[in-house]
């Protein structure tokens, strides 16, 4: 039986365009879903609770259409260290080491700049399952 190595291959693209890593057959599935272009809709993901500067919040490791959201909440893709281990920064759009994308009901980046870094004790995940649809109904939203 032969073993599938993993690979990676990149190729330099013009500006303003998305870089796209890819790997074997059996991987590549996933990394499509979490591209820019391939937005979810907030109501068929499973997103895991968490808080963000001591505001409920739920995350997901994929992008979220902002169109799907219902009025009142809000969504920010975090940005990771270079080791994606933890979250550095959320902004309304992140290209460069991507991480997923968190929903709150309050807007956390009120100012100009439309991003926020973020202390490591800031977030916190706490990795238990749920939807929005019930994540609605135990904050009232």
């Amino acid at each position: 039986m032969t073993r599938k190595r993993h690979f990676y291959r990149s190729k330099r693209i013009p500006p303003g365009q998305y870089e796209m890593h890819l790997c074997c057959d059996g991987c590549s599935s996933d990394l499509e879903d979490r591209l820019p272009s391939n937005r979810q809709d907030a109501f068929q993901v499973e997103f895991s609770t968490a808080e963000i500067l001591g505001i409920p919040a739920l995350f997901t490791q994929y992008r979220i259409d902002a169109d799907t959201l219902p009025k009142g909440l809000y969504s920010y893709e975090v940005r990771g260290n270079d080791s994606l281990i933890s979250a550095v920064e959320i902004a309304p759009d992140i290209v460069l080491n991507f991480m997923g994308t968190i929903i709150v009901c309050e807007d956390l980046v009120p100012d100009k700049t439309q991003h926020r870094w973020l202390r490591p004790d800031e977030i916190d995940m706490y990795g238990r399952s749920a939807y929005l649809r019930d994540w609605r109904c135990v904050y009232g939203i």
